[in-house]
């Protein structure tokens, strides 16, 4: 069958051990998070595999050994016969790119990094998003900054969904804003992640660009990323001094309980729940601009020029594979029920807002996956029914815009090219006119 059983037991553990050792490499040329806790933790994991793979190998029998290594060779032949299948009959899953070529519409197919690369060579000025500013820096008193926002007054590239990739101007404060929004209190104060910012649209398609053209003044707050307790602790930072009347927190289903959970996890984050902590970040804007400039530019310098993957790699990676399964798995992921955590930050970001005399209120934000999934209307999906129990109970009002979505004739093309996962022009053009009309009604 094999071999001989011992050098049967030394090429299975020659084999594990070559995987294993391919697998760490990979994962370290493709996660720069890469600390050398996890490494440790990983090599140590490796290792106790190892030994207690060895040392069963050396108590089997022939059959057994040879049995084992039928199965590993079957298995590796059956998932590399799978992959070569879809691969040639299925292909990659559909993303943008492949949609807009099914719907006859031009996409710059360019990686945002590249393709701010590109514009740099003109304009120095263009940096990347930088979707939840990640890492610490130490300002001149050495005090630990964790920044909340981007880095102020760039041209910054953000995504693209639909063909060509958005670009705003950042405030004084790296928010997504004209300059000067910060020197006055506005009617509107709108905080959120990523569908906030207005993600992949240009800044007078977004939520706070629709506001602004029926007349409100406006101070978007969004940050990409986030959850809600980042929100609270961006209401803190930015939103004290201008006292607006109104703030709209725009709760995106598809992913504020999952990201609430992890930043439950957040040692730092954390802290917000006190209601006296600050960073007093607006007076550390020159150190935060220094901090995410470095971490951007380090990232772009070592961008290279797009390419594309042959095949063959395409196979050995089990490329096709992978990105199928993430998709179905990505699918298939339910948040858990929000838990007390939700209610009690949502209650100190309405108490935060009550604070300066202002009132809240919830803009309920539907995912694309509502409306793929057979029953757009169900409570379940997203815990739909529980989070909104869990705003009343707070008696803070709800604009939900689901309803608003299903008077379309297809919901999903209010999202890129039908499949997002952002809201198109037409997306957010419905967010700002329910929150129009609801300042218009509240009003009188």
């Amino acid at each position: 069958m094999c071999f001989k059983k011992i050098y049967t037991t030394k090429a299975i553990v020659l084999i594990v051990l070559v995987g294993l050792i391919i697998g760490l490499i990979y994962t370290v040329n493709r996660y720069e998070k890469y600390t050398i806790e996890k490494f440790i933790i990983i090599i140590s994991s490796y290792g106790v595999v190892l030994f207690f793979l060895q040392h069963a190998l050396r108590s089997w029998d022939k059959k057994k050994i040879d049995n084992l290594c039928l199965v590993i060779l079957s298995s590796i032949f059956s998932i590399y016969s799978a992959e070569v299948m879809v691969g040639i009959f299925v292909g990659e899953p559909l993303n943008q790119l492949k949609a807009a070529k099914k719907n006859n519409v031009k996409f710059e197919p360019r990686l945002p990094a590249q393709f701010a690369k590109y514009l740099r060579e003109n304009n120095p000025k263009v940096f990347l998003t930088l979707y939840k500013p990640d890492g610490f820096k130490n300002d001149s008193e050495g005090n630990v900054i964790l920044p909340l926002a981007g880095i102020s007054r760039k041209t910054i590239v953000h995504c693209n969904e639909s063909g060509d990739y958005a670009i705003f101007e950042s405030d004084e404060y790296g928010f997504n804003n004209p300059a000067g929004s910060h020197e006055s209190s506005p009617d509107i104060l709108l905080v959120g992640d990523s569908f906030t910012l207005g993600a992949c649209v240009n800044p007078d398609k977004d939520t706070a660009g629709i506001l602004r053209s029926k007349g409100h003044s406006v101070v978007n707050l969004g940050v990409g990323g986030t959850g809600p307790l980042f929100a609270l602790a961006v209401l803190r930072e930015y939103a004290n001094d201008l006292r607006p009347p109104l703030v709209f927190w725009l709760y995106f289903e598809g992913n504020d309980i999952l990201d609430l959970i992890k930043e439950s996890k957040d040692s730092f984050l954390i802290k917000y729940l006190n209601p006296d902590f600050t960073q007093s970040l607006k007076n550390k804007q020159n150190e935060i601009d220094e901090f995410i400039s470095n971490y951007i530019l380090r990232y772009l310098n070592g961008v290279g020029p797009q390419k594309i993957k042959p095949f063959y790699k395409k196979v050995v990676e089990l490329s096709h594979l992978r990105k199928h399964m993430k998709i179905l798995l990505n699918l298939s992921e339910e948040p858990p029920p929000p838990s007390d955590f939700l209610l009690q930050v949502a209650q100190k970001m309405k108490l935060e807002v009550e604070s300066w005399g202002g009132k809240m209120t919830v803009v309920y934000l539907p995912a694309i996956a509502r409306y793929r999934n057979g029953n757009p209307d169900s409570g379940e999906l997203f815990h739909r029914d529980k989070v909104l129990l869990v705003f009343d109970s707070l008696d803070l009002p709800v604009i939900d815009l689901h309803p608003i979505f299903m008077k379309q004739d297809d919901p999903t093309a209010l999202f890129p090219l039908g499949i997002g996962p952002h809201y198109s022009e037409d997306g957010y053009f419905l967010v700002g006119e329910a929150i129009s009309k609801f300042i218009d009604s509240y009003d009188k």
